[in-house]
């Protein structure tokens, strides 16, 4: 009877990068972690039909227009429902307030956050975006005191002290704002890129461009598709009479910062473009759909989810957070429909094609779930996860195990890391190479020391030779 391989924590974890895990939504922790969630509904048939709204106050000046109305009340409607069912609860005030804001009415917003502080005093979020909006109207004051209030409360909240930073700046407090960034309170994050375009927007205004320059590019070099950067470094470039450097620079600025969002919202008015306003909807929606899922309200999820793809056809991250949850719903078949949807949406992608693989064996669907996972290797020839996961599929299913051996080498070739020699070392021992493995299996304890599974299997392969 062959023996069945069990896949330690190492291998499952380097192949659950581009599992539904990774892509699952991360919301904020409930408001009171002492008090248990209500329970897991039970999941029933749900549409994703439009949302019952009010009549429109006005006459529409076009189908457009009235279209673009709908969808507003739509959103409204949805986060209402949210408050209605979880009322004087913080994090659904503050939900209340970011459709508000998307939907260009900053002020309204506002109310509903400072009622979150109201219900919460310690609801750093809320005070973070009553901030922000005081920022974009120019108040700096109003904006450093809110961002002030939200440190009082957690000294290390990264967005709290880069928004104090921004507000000192535009308060001409320069060598505060460097202070903040760089030495006062626990260090910013090395990679933090929004960190260091503040740091080389700082420099600018202090006319240290050299400074600036150097800040600027450890952005670029972390982040190449972040606009702001460039449109930095331009100026800088022009300052240090370098013009035709600038003019790379702006070039590329421009071509960025074409779809690129400041990550604030919209704080200024609703968009007047039904499709861009689509987007803005659907995003709304997802937002909701998060928090319902976050109070185990998982059918109401759902069904926003559903329906804010069909508002937006084109969102990637929503299809990804529905094949989450059908996944841990045990919904194969739908688990599937919705991957298959995002390989039409990306056909270069392989993430999808990997994750049908997985689902696949996991469905007992071997020959299947081999030809996804070819297709990942395909998409993807010089990444490791389709040749782990293939490796993976070979070896449990007790098939084309010298295959599996040879797409373990090439996971070692292209990765030498321990997750690799791990899989070479279980396929060589299927194949009745214990030498080879016991090999492998020490070049992994090697890479990964503190790894105690990895030890065990070291052990149990001395045990057979």
């Amino acid at each position: 009877m062959p023996l069945r391989v069990v896949w330690i924590g190492l291998l499952v974890a380097v192949i659950a990068v581009s599992s539904f895990g990774y892509w699952a939504w991360q919301g904020s922790r409930h408001t009171d972690p002492s008090k248990p969630l209500p329970a897991v509904e039970s999941r029933e048939k749900v549409s994703s039909k439009p949302i019952n709204t009010s009549s429109p106050t006005s006459r529409p000046s076009s189908p457009e227009q009235a279209e673009i109305e709908r969808l507003k009340r739509e959103a409204l409607t949805a986060a209402r429902r949210l408050v209605k069912q979880f009322p004087n609860n913080p994090m659904t005030c503050h939900v209340m307030g970011l459709v508000y804001r998307d939907l260009g009415n900053s002020d309204e917003a506002v109310k509903w956050w400072r009622t979150s502080t109201q219900l919460e005093p310690t609801f750093i979020p809320a005070y973070i975006r009553m901030a922000y909006v005081a920022m974009d109207k120019g108040q700096y004051r109003v904006a450093a005191d809110r961002f002030r209030k939200a440190l009082a409360i957690d000294p290390t909240y990264p967005e709290a002290r880069l928004g104090l930073a921004e507000a000192l700046m535009n308060l001409g407090q320069m060598q505060s704002a460097l202070t903040l960034l760089q030495e006062d309170g626990p260090p910013m994050k090395p990679e933090s890129v929004p960190a260091l375009n503040l740091v080389g927007q700082i420099y600018l205004e202090l006319h240290q461009y050299d400074k600036a320059k150097e800040y600027l590019e450890q952005s670029i070099q972390l982040d190449p598709n972040s606009a702001y950067p460039y449109h930095g470094l331009s100026i800088a470039e022009v300052r240090r009479g370098n013009s035709e450097q600038a003019k790379i620079y702006r070039k590329r600025f421009q071509q960025l910062s074409a779809g690129e969002e400041n990550g604030r919202g919209n704080t200024h008015g609703f968009e007047k473009d039904l499709a861009a306003i689509r987007v803005t909807v659907a995003r709304i929606l997802d937002v909701i759909a998060a928090t319902f899922a976050q109070f185990r309200k998982t059918r109401d999820a759902e069904r926003l989810w559903l329906r804010a793809i069909v508002i937006d056809p084109t969102n990637v991250t929503i299809r990804k957070k529905l094949a989450t949850y059908y996944e841990d719903e045990g919904l194969d078949s739908e688990v599937i429909a919705m991957l298959r949807q995002l390989c039409e949406l990306n056909p270069d992608d392989p993430e999808p094609h990997l994750s049908i693989g997985m689902t696949f064996a996991r469905m007992g669907r071997i020959e299947e779930a081999e030809k996804a996972l070819r297709e990942t290797i395909r998409l993807d020839p010089k990444g490791t996860m389709g040749l782990l996961a293939l490796t993976q599929l070979y070896v449990n299913s007790d098939r084309k195990i010298s295959e599996a051996v040879r797409l373990a080498s090439k996971a070692v070739e292209l990765a030498p890391e321990a997750a690799s020699y791990f899989a070479l070392s279980v396929a060589l021992e299927r194949n009745g190479d214990i030498p080879g493995a016991l090999k492998a299996i020490e070049e992994a304890i090697r890479l990964a020391p503190n790894e105690k599974q990895l030890r065990i299997r070291f052990n149990e392969l001395q045990a057979k030779q």
